[in-house]
């Protein structure tokens, strides 16, 4: 069960390969010609690998009991977070990298972050409406210039009138504390009669109306799963972005307004899905257990 790679930007030659079930790391100096098992110190289900731009040995990984990071190309690996997590997100320095928990915790949720390559974490409590969620997902669009944006939107089972409790967004500071000053993204004129609701474009009429399904296809996707959804935001424009279960739902103003994408293929019931942007060619990829996918982003966004 490969579940990620990664490729040493230091030293192109040296790869490294998750295989989520068999709770192992494999490693690579060859450019895949040959690998050997660095498992040592890790445990748990492994989802994510990022490895240090200016530096070989340092690969940070994140796994269902936690953080863990290497300094001597995965030979050992000392755990920095305990708990479960999956989609750890990071700056093309390595310098800021953030995470969450993809399990319900305690009120308020914690934002865990590290500006230190991975060698210590922070936390941040996350905003949020109507109690705890039952998870956030987290992601950054980092500009040429300027600060980078972060962005996070929380799911709660049972929550009313549907699993949306929110979308906030903020500059990362890195100069804090404070580091992150979230703010609430959402459609102002529209009266929220129970917490946020996400809105979709009317169809039929001009103006808008609330969308509070919660099931497959729905734009509020919540699954206890670790592997049921994913958030992109676009490295070209901090106003796109993605968010899916089966279907996809897009929103080009910032996530006040969203509506439904072009679909994928025939795979609708994948259990991988996954997305990545190669920015010089304007293009977005799709990729699931079922195939790979790709659409111009400005088609995605016309």
């Amino acid at each position: 069960h490969t579940s990620c790679i990664e490729v040493c930007t230091a030293n192109p030659q040296i790869l490294y390969l998750g295989a989520a079930e068999d709770k192992m790391i494999w490693y690579s100096s060859d450019e895949g010609v040959n690998w050997v098992n660095r498992s040592t110190g890790l445990d748990g289900e492994i989802y994510d690998i990022h490895s240090d731009p200016t530096n070989a040995t340092r690969v940070v990984a994140s796994t269902t009991t936690g953080i863990y990071l290497s300094t001597n190309s995965g030979a050992t690996w000392t755990q920095k977070v305990a708990g479960q997590f999956t989609d750890l997100r990071v700056s093309s320095t390595l310098d800021l990298m953030i995470i969450t928990k993809n399990v319900p915790e305690t009120s308020p949720t914690k934002l865990h972050f590290s500006i230190d390559k991975g060698e210590t974490w922070l936390q941040h409590d996350l905003p949020i409406n109507n109690g705890a969620a039952d998870r956030f997902h987290v992601v950054m669009h980092q500009p040429t210039t300027g600060p980078i944006k972060v962005f996070a939107y929380g799911l709660k089972s049972g929550h009313t009138p549907g699993r949306f409790m929110g979308l906030w967004k903020s500059d990362y500071n890195p100069a804090g504390p404070p580091y992150f000053t979230f703010t609430e993204v959402k459609e102002s004129t529209y009266n929220y009669p129970n917490g946020p609701v996400v809105l979709k474009w009317q169809e039929a009429a001009p103006g808008y109306f609330p969308q509070v399904g919660d099931g497959y296809g729905d734009v509020s996707p919540f699954t206890d799963n670790t592997w049921a959804s994913d958030f992109w935001v676009s490295n070209n424009n901090p106003d796109r972005m993605i968010t899916l279960t089966e279907k996809f739902w897009g929103s080009d103003n910032g996530g006040k307004i969203w509506d439904f994408k072009p679909s994928y293929g025939g795979s609708t019931w994948a259990d991988m899905r996954f997305f990545t942007q190669n920015v010089a060619k304007d293009t977005v990829y799709f990729l699931n257990d079922g195939g790979i996918w790709s659409i111009k982003e400005d088609d995605l966004f016309p």
